[in-house]
């Protein structure tokens, strides 16, 4: 990732620069328009803004492996002729 612009950022990604702008705004990273360059850092904050409200905790963001425990409801055996 290098240094680019709002504007070709929105272009990556797929959205209108006014959604990304205004995305930028709650992440508290003030950009005013779609010439403002954006940093590796701000795109970093800017994923974990995003992650973090789409309910995404910090640990399952970062790529650690939720645990869960299955439990077998019924034991069943197979017959073989």
């Amino acid at each position: 990732m290098s240094d680019i612009t709002v504007k070709q950022l929105a272009d990556d990604v797929g959205i209108p620069v006014d959604l990304l702008l205004s995305q930028l705004r709650r992440a508290s990273l003030p950009k005013s328009g779609a010439e403002d360059i954006i940093t590796d850092d701000e795109k970093r904050k800017l994923l974990a803004h995003l992650q973090e409200s789409h309910g995404k905790s910090q640990s399952t963001a970062l790529g650690g492996p939720k645990k869960i425990t299955l439990k077998r409801k019924t034991v069943t055996e197979l017959r073989q002729p």
